[in-house]
């Protein structure tokens, strides 16, 4: 799986592109340190443009995102 289509990536660096690792929980510091740069990242117009495809388009209004999506390559 290429890590640039999968935002998985962000959170489980190279961890996300294997299939033999688990995918452990991460703690709530973890996750606050990648969506909080992230989230502020998708409120400008560059970072909707490099991480939008990520997000719902909800994410303008709420603040957050209530779905996320990723694109597999099937070989």
């Amino acid at each position: 799986m290429d890590p640039a289509l999968s935002i998985l990536s962000l959170f489980y660096g190279a961890n996300a592109t294997t299939y033999t690792q688990t995918c452990d929980l991460l703690s709530d510091s973890a996750v606050a340190a990648v969506s909080g740069p992230l989230y502020a990242d998708l409120a400008t117009t560059a970072g909707a443009q490099t991480y939008g495809f990520f997000s719902g388009d909800d994410f303008t209004t709420l603040g957050y995102t209530s779905r996320t999506r990723s694109m597999l390559q099937v070989e």
